[in-house]
């Protein structure tokens, strides 16, 4: 490579021209090292290496188509029809014959309940508790009493008489059983009965009055 350089003199250029001809030297030296170094490779194994994996599905199978199974022997036939069975119930009147019953009225028996209100000014006997006399007293209110079952069906007739103590209520307080016949027939269901009777109440004071109850059967 050669350079134009002004006129010098010629120390100076005998300077110039070395250092110019030093200069391509060392280029020259340097292009040589570039041409002539191996090429670097890089290791692989240094560096993490990203693998994606691809996957496709293969093509499916079609499915095996079932042959249809030929039966060797006819099926067995269906069963018979079950026989009708009559369910009708027969007459029972042409079955069975009932008696005639026949209710006779002398079979009944009439109960008749008589009340017997008699009543006394005289004073009781001598020797009693009660001082009072016994007036004459009008019920207000009466409730029937029961004939009891057991002498109804025994046939048993009686009455059964009661000293009743009225106070200013019109209510009896006291009873005292004054006659009974037969004994113990008739008194629960007379008492029962008499205690709940209502009675016109007396002037002053409590009063006695007595009743007498009758118990009679009829054909």
């Amino acid at each position: 490579m050669l350079l134009s350089l002004p006129k010098t003199s010629k120390p100076k250029q005998f300077g110039i021209l070395g250092l110019a001809v030093g200069v391509n030297l060392i280029l020259v030296l340097v292009l040589h090292l570039l041409v002539s170094t191996p090429t670097l490779t890089r290791d692989s194994s240094a560096y993490p290496t990203y693998v994606q994996t691809i996957t496709s599905q293969k093509k499916p199978q079609e499915p095996e188509t079932m042959k249809p199974i030929v039966a060797t022997s006819a099926p067995n036939s269906a069963p018979s029809r079950p026989a009708l069975v009559n369910f009708e119930i027969p007459d029972m009147e042409s079955l069975v014959a009932l008696p005639e019953v026949t209710f006779k009225p002398s079979d009944e028996l009439d109960v008749h309940l008589n009340f017997d209100f008699s009543f006394s000014g005289e004073g009781l006997q001598q020797g009693s508790n009660f001082r009072s006399q016994v007036v004459m007293a009008k019920p207000t209110y009466q409730i029937p009493p029961k004939y009891p079952a057991k002498a109804k069906r025994n046939g048993i007739e009686g009455h059964i008489t009661f000293s009743l103590l009225i106070n200013q209520q019109g209510e009896a307080v006291q009873h005292k059983v004054v006659e009974e016949s037969p004994p113990g027939v008739f008194l629960r269901s007379s008492l029962r009965s008499v205690m709940r009777w209502k009675f016109v109440p007396p002037q002053s004071g409590e009063q006695w009055q007595q009743v007498t109850i009758s118990y009679n059967l009829e054909d």
